[in-house]
């Protein structure tokens, strides 16, 4: 499973990555809400199909 996590703490973040990667999953993390949303919709097709928890601060 591939999680986005937006969160602007660059520890916070670390630790969320570190521990979800223990469990398998693959993440990407973005530090603010805007990079994300660019993210998301240069991606769009990739997110729709293979992205199924958004985390964020």
């Amino acid at each position: 499973m591939k999680i986005l996590i937006v969160e602007d703490d660059h520890t916070i973040a670390a630790g969320l990555e570190y521990t979800l990667q223990q469990e398998q999953y693959e993440t990407i993390i973005c530090s603010d809400f805007q990079s994300a949303e660019t993210l998301i919709e240069l991606n769009l097709e990739q997110f729709d199909s293979s992205y199924s928890h958004f985390i964020s601060d």
